[in-house]
């Protein structure tokens, strides 16, 4: 849940020789709402905190028309921090990269004077960008550079809602189009395919069995890494024997009021009743200390073979459970010290939708992926060639 503050109370001034008036304090400014323990002071009072609550408990910012970019930048950063509060972290690490491209090249220009040109202009040094290891390769993709776009557009928008730039604004930024892949110089993104068969087997050689269950449990599912690391043991209710669920209050589309419960069938529980089994009542499924910790007792104190003995600053701490970056990195380890092509574990979607939609059919593998709708599901369900080329066998 996202954080709450007390609210400023309304304070007594008193005068000699007149009535007291009423004021609040916001940022450490007074502003005064008039006579107090009258009708208008109320309303003035619920008017100032109105408006501070809805600029983010920010100072009043200038007029439209002295606002600059950056300063309207920091409204709208101020804002996010309150709406993407129960997202994860990275959800803002991208709006805060997204702005900053914009503010390195007109932050110091008042908000008022942005057109579609400057969106157009920052969207091509993000096509021209070029990394260090490889300068010919453009760096950012179709996907990527459009999604930052949306993010300045979605702050621009946030401006006028607050009055800190006229509408016309909004009207130009919204003007500049989506790129299209294959239409301009930025690459198309590369489309994710289910993990090979033999390089899941041969990455789960290496893992521990905390992962490895992992692994197995997703492939049987179908979920979501973000859906399987927190579970705990007192989270699963088992309807039938062959059926056992988990309706989840905090997911991906919480915020739209869907509703995400995951369904584990007989393949998945066979994977769970093993870890059941080591798990205590209120325990989490997939402690991160049996993976962790080893490798922390293993690890040598020093990275680098003559390098001076020194202080160790801080403890490596260990969380109660694996974290979606901590499982792809476990992945990411195996495959980099025994030479198998790098896969991430969200991947496995991709394997479990297109057997989903081999098995049964397209709506099937939209139900148990818990998309809104088939649309989202073909990205992750695969045609599968098999019926196509038995009739190509016979008709062609």
């Amino acid at each position: 849940m996202p954080k709450t503050h007390a609210l400023p109370r309304m304070c007594m001034q008193k005068r000699t020789g007149a009535d007291a008036l009423a004021y609040v304090k916001l940022n450490g400014v007074r502003r005064y709402c008039g006579l107090w323990d009258t009708n208008e002071a109320q309303q003035a009072y619920e008017r100032l905190i109105g408006e501070w609550l809805q600029r983010g408990r920010a100072p009043e910012l200038p007029p439209a028309h002295l606002c600059t970019v950056n300063e309207a930048v920091e409204a709208y950063l101020v804002y996010c921090e309150s709406y993407y509060a129960t997202s994860p972290k990275q959800t803002l690490d991208t709006v805060i990269l997204a702005l900053r491209n914009l503010c390195g090249l007109y932050g110091r220009m008042p908000i008022s004077e942005l057109t579609g040109l400057h969106i157009k202009a920052l969207r091509e040094t993000l096509i021209n960008r070029r990394g260090k290891g490889d300068p010919d390769r453009p760096t950012l993709n179709v996907t990527t550079i459009n999604r930052r776009i949306e993010i300045i557009k979605r702050m621009v928008k946030y401006a006028v809602s607050i009055d800190l730039c006229p509408a016309e604004v909004l009207v130009k930024v919204n003007a500049v189009e989506n790129l299209v892949p294959g239409r301009c110089a930025a690459p198309s993104p590369r489309k994710v395919m289910p993990v090979p068969v033999e390089d899941i087997e041969a990455t789960k050689e290496h893992l521990n069995r905390t992962v490895c269950a992992l692994v197995d449990l997703q492939l049987a599912c179908g979920a979501r890494p973000g859906e399987l690391v927190n579970l705990r043991r007192c989270d699963i209710l088992q309807v039938s024997d062959d059926l056992w669920e988990v309706p989840l209050e905090q997911h991906k589309m919480a915020h739209r009021g869907r509703r995400r419960v995951l369904l584990f069938g007989p393949a998945s529980i066979a994977v769970l009743k093993p870890v059941l089994l080591r798990t205590k009542q209120d325990g989490y499924l997939f402690p991160a200390s049996d993976g962790m910790l080893p490798r922390i007792e293993a690890a040598h104190g020093h990275r680098r073979p003559n390098q001076k003995p020194n202080k160790k600053k801080s403890d490596r701490v260990v969380g109660p459970c694996y974290t979606v970056a901590t499982y792809r990195r476990a992945i990411h380890r195996v495959c980099d010290e025994h030479d198998i092509l790098k896969w991430s574990p969200n991947r496995l979607r991709h394997n479990y939708g297109t057997e989903v939609r081999r098995r049964a059919n397209l709506e099937a593998a939209r139900l148990l992926l818990g998309h809104g709708e088939q649309k989202t599901s073909e990205i992750y369900a695969e045609q599968d060639l098999t019926a196509a080329r038995e009739l190509a066998r016979k008709l062609s």
